[in-house]
């Protein structure tokens, strides 16, 4: 079966790059044709298009009052990306989108039936039903499919917070097209009952697409298998947002632990006030490889909750209201881990923080449940008439 993937746009996050290359790589194991068709590449505006877009943004800025538009922002994105995402896109290219002639972007929505004639359409995953993210949330809902006999389901799609935030308009418009769906799951628990309650459809809980594979497969895609994994000094620190309360946490499991930290990230890359070429997030690799050196990992980040579970080191995470908690409440739930997640901000004490072994036979017995369960929703809905 030939089938679409419609995702966030990859650029230099770590955790949704290796979604979709999961997601993708489930789907080919079972036996469909799976093509990325919104990823971080740009369709070449020309002259005419990009002087329309300025024009509009200069209409909005004079005219609306919209003050903080920034009238050039597509080009200067572009710019940076290029600069920016300069090693984590070729993962990309080699592994999840290698065929360049499917990549779409908005522009191409109402002519992509017609050129590529998918069999299914598939949305998801990580938080492509988060407003905040998402531009056009109709689009996330397979408005641009006319056909309705073009099978479509959402996969572990997440709104990012528990909270419902779709206008009234999003909130009518998205409920008459997810009724067209197949089969809706979502990432969150209390996606759940975000569906029910707001969109009248019912939707199934099930495994972010990075848990359906085994650390086994995530080695296979990095230089070093073992690293630096027999040094003692690997505290592997993965921060997406800095603060002096979750400096404190690492120095505290720094102490307590005896490891010195290491970080696989640039923490320069979101920031605008660095030079462009000290903003290079490192390749997709490194970062995973940074896990399988790993003795204990300290992070405010949902993937790199997953790949601590996924690779056997104890983690403490520390909770990031702004980026949404609901995703690490269930996340953790699903294997009883709840008490990894501090939340410093609230008060807190840090100086005492310890946190019992975990049972890793445990949790591998319950993950092998969850991830026969989510790919058999996936098996099930695609292949079913």
């Amino acid at each position: 079966m030939k089938v679409a993937v419609l995702t966030l746009r990859l650029h230099s996050n770590y955790g949704g790059i290796l979604q979709a290359y999961a997601l993708m790589t489930v789907l080919k194991r079972l036996g469909h044709e799976p093509y990325l068709v919104f990823n971080q590449n740009f369709k070449e505006r020309n002259l005419f298009s990009r002087s329309s877009l300025y024009m509009r943004n200069i209409l909005k800025k004079v005219l609306l009052g919209q003050k903080g538009l920034e009238v050039f922002r597509e080009r200067r994105f572009r710019r940076e990306y290029e600069v920016v995402c300069r090693q984590t896109v070729p993962f990309v290219l080699k592994y999840i989108s290698p065929r360049t002639d499917t990549v779409c972007t908005p522009v191409d929505w109402e002519m992509l039936q017609d050129k590529y004639h998918f069999d299914a359409y598939i949305v998801g995953s990580d938080q492509v039903w988060r407003t905040s993210y998402t531009q056009d949330m109709p689009l996330f809902f397979f408005s641009f499919l006319k056909d309705d006999s073009v099978k479509r389901l959402s996969y572990a799609a997440s709104f990012g917070t528990d909270e419902w935030s779709f206008t009234r308009e999003q909130t009518a418009r998205c409920a008459s097209l997810v009724k067209k769906f197949a089969a809706v799951s979502v990432r969150e628990k209390s996606a759940v009952d975000l569906c029910k309650n707001y969109l009248d459809v019912k939707a199934e809980w099930v495994l972010d697409p990075t848990l359906l594979l085994s650390k086994e497969d995530y080695l296979r895609l990095v230089s070093s298998k073992s690293g630096d994994g027999d040094s003692p000094s690997r505290l592997l620190v993965y921060l997406l947002d800095k603060s002096e309360e979750k400096e404190r946490v690492v120095s505290h499991w720094e102490r307590k632990t005896g490891l010195r930290r290491f970080y696989v990230n640039n923490p320069h890359t979101e920031s605008g006030t660095h030079d462009l070429n000290e903003r290079i997030a490192p390749p997709v690799e490194k970062w995973l490889e940074g896990f399988a050196s790993a003795r204990f990992v300290v992070t405010d980040s949902f993937h790199a909750c997953v790949f601590s579970i996924l690779f056997h080191i104890p983690f403490c995470v520390i909770g990031n209201p702004e980026r949404g908690m609901a995703r690490f409440h269930s996340l953790l739930s699903l294997f009883s881990l709840e008490n990894r997640l501090v939340t410093p901000a609230d008060g807190q004490a840090i100086d005492s923080l310890d946190f019992p072994a975990i049972d890793w036979d445990r949790v591998d017995l319950e993950l092998g449940r969850l991830r026969q369960q989510s790919i058999d929703f996936l098996n099930t809905n695609l292949t079913k008439a």
